[in-house]
């Protein structure tokens, strides 16, 4: 298997822990460790008994039965816990295809959900999200693209950049169309619970059985450096991820176990504080956004925390952005990330002042270096 390049992750690397101000990820802000413990009550004396041995390769079964029973089906063999989503995302990708596999992604799509595709071998079939529509997929091209060769189909809603969604009718009619020809519905739900303009969508598992739900603690819970993420899916749908499990990761942390399980059990806790906050920046965004017509153009998201912005008569949004990093501190993450060079990834889910500030400073980087252009 012949990886490619991440240009998201090259462009992270490069920039994100030098550059003073974040407006490009796509996650709450992270805790400290004190905050946690205020927040959650955790006290170190429950790692006191911690022993520094191996875990089970499926992930010790509190932590299992934890995410089985906010996210599942209260089962803790139908999940598989993993270091974070993007080895999560891998594990279900190559456990559960091979060369010449037929798949559906959306595109724009995160790395480990698309790009991967290709290096397995599968043949893609990509439905666009396109500006013109306000990246909302089209359902009938969608559905039209799932045929009897159909193994897997991959979505993530809310979606990641542009934080579009669908109606629960959609949803319905995508798993039908799954069940028809027995395809895998891979779901990424990592934005879950930060949906916010539209209605929270029912995770399709257990109400599908052929559906492979993707988790995390990175993007609602202020948790990314923690590195937990999972796959709930029928146990039989694990059994072959498992296994490249143990030619890869083999098991998480007891360590982080132990504190992951205790941060699902306060998982709302952890998540309204900061959903809160990316609201009150969202309100802000939209406010900004709206002075700065003559430059940027933008579709509302309805839940994750990004947008995808549009810049007028810019069409490679990447040295813009390196020079908004460079000269200014601020990092957005340009569009050429996700295959669509004329936007950038806003993220608008740091903390406010700084977020205020980095507006302050892109606006005025476009003021000195975009053309300008009438909204009409």
């Amino acid at each position: 298997m012949q990886l490619t390049r991440v240009p998201l992750e090259d462009w992270m690397r490069h920039y994100y822990f030098d550059t003073p101000i974040d407006l490009g990820s796509s996650g709450v802000y992270p805790y400290s460790f004190a905050e946690f413990k205020r927040i959650t009550g955790f006290r170190d004396e429950a790692l006191d008994a911690l022993v520094f041995d191996d875990s089970d390769t499926m992930g010790a079964v509190g932590l299992r039965a934890a995410i089985a029973d906010r996210w599942g089906d209260g089962d803790p063999d139908n999940v598989m816990v993993a270091n974070g989503s993007n080895d999560a995302s891998f594990l279900a990708m190559v456990g559960l295809l091979e060369a010449g596999d037929e798949v559906v992604v959306l595109d724009p799509i995160y790395h480990t959900l698309g790009s991967l595709l290709v290096s397995i071998g599968c043949q893609v079939k990509t439905v666009p999200l396109l500006w013109e529509n306000q990246f909302a997929p089209n359902m009938d091209d969608m559905l039209a693209a799932i045929g009897p060769r159909t193994r897997m189909v991959v979505v993530n809603f809310p979606h990641n950049p542009t934080g579009v969604s669908i109606s629960r009718t959609q949803q319905l009619r995508l798993i039908d169309a799954c069940d028809k020809v027995g395809a895998y519905l891979v779901w990424d739900g990592a934005f879950h619970d930060l949906t916010f303009e539209a209605h929270q969508l029912p995770l399709p598992f257990p109400e599908y059985e052929r559906a492979i739900v993707i988790g995390t603690m990175s993007k609602a819970y202020g948790m990314p450096g923690i590195r937990v993420g999972w796959c709930i899916g029928q146990a039989a749908h694990l059994a072959p991820c498992m296994l490249w499990k143990d030619y890869t990761s083999l098991y998480v942390s007891p360590w982080v176990e132990i504190v992951a399980q205790h941060a699902i059990a306060h998982a709302d806790a952890l998540c309204a504080p900061r959903k809160k906050e990316a609201l009150e920046n969202f309100a802000y965004l939209e406010r900004w956004l709206d002075t700065q017509r003559e430059h940027i153009a933008w579709t509302k998201p309805q839940g994750g925390v990004t947008a995808f912005i549009r810049f007028h008569h810019i069409d490679n949004t990447e040295p813009f952005c390196r020079s908004l990093a460079e000269t200014c501190g601020v990092m957005l993450v340009p569009g050429t990330a996700f295959n669509n060079p004329k936007h950038a990834r806003l993220g608008f889910a740091g903390p406010s002042k700084s977020f205020r500030k980095g507006l302050e400073l892109l606006g005025s980087h476009c003021a000195a270096s975009c053309p300008t252009h009438s909204p009409g």
